[in-house]
């Protein structure tokens, strides 16, 4: 729950910095989280837990985590 609701916050705040937009598909909101986590990988290397349990949300399950964001954000499928 801690996850889905930091998650959340996160993808307002990418629209509100216009990163995406509002009703933008699930896949432009996933494709902008693993471009932002490529670099946050590169900046902290040594959080391996925390690039372990990224990459599995979102890298390794693609379906799970646009079917997670479109039910965070009330998109349609």
């Amino acid at each position: 729950m801690k996850f889905e609701e930091k998650l959340q916050n996160a993808l307002v705040a990418m629209t509100l910095d216009g990163v995406v937009e509002r009703f933008d598909p699930a896949d432009k909101y996933h494709e902008m989280i693993c471009s932002v986590l490529s670099v946050w990988f590169e900046i902290f290397p040594n959080w391996n837990d925390a690039v372990k349990f990224a990459h599995e949300k979102f890298i390794e399950n693609p379906k799970e985590s646009k079917r997670l964001i479109s039910s965070l954000m009330g998109l349609s499928k």
